[in-house]
């Protein structure tokens, strides 16, 4: 592989890893104000509100694995590029 093609991809893959990270802290904003409007429903009885509230959360929750997951791997590919430029460059 060549540096200069390695550098780049690693630019890529980090991009997308701090663009993912930063999904996660939306989604985790996200599911506490669900939370929040979930817990005043059920201390004041609305079912109703409950039940969409309860598949949002689990929606919004299943959302923010996927991009733990993508985040990890990302994670996990860029540092497979930063030993392969440590053995290119050196």
């Amino acid at each position: 592989m060549e540096v200069a093609l390695c550098q780049e991809r690693l630019a890529v893959v980090e991009r997308r890893f701090r663009k993912a990270c930063e999904q996660i802290v939306h989604m985790n904003h996200r599911l506490s104000n669900l939370e929040r409007r979930y817990n005043r429903a059920k201390k004041e009885g609305h079912k109703s509100f409950r039940y969409t509230l309860r598949l949002r959360i689990a929606v919004v929750d299943g959302v923010r694995e996927v991009f733990y997951q993508f985040a990890y791997q990302k994670a996990k590919e860029a540092d497979e590029l930063r030993g392969v430029l440590k053995r290119l460059t050196c």
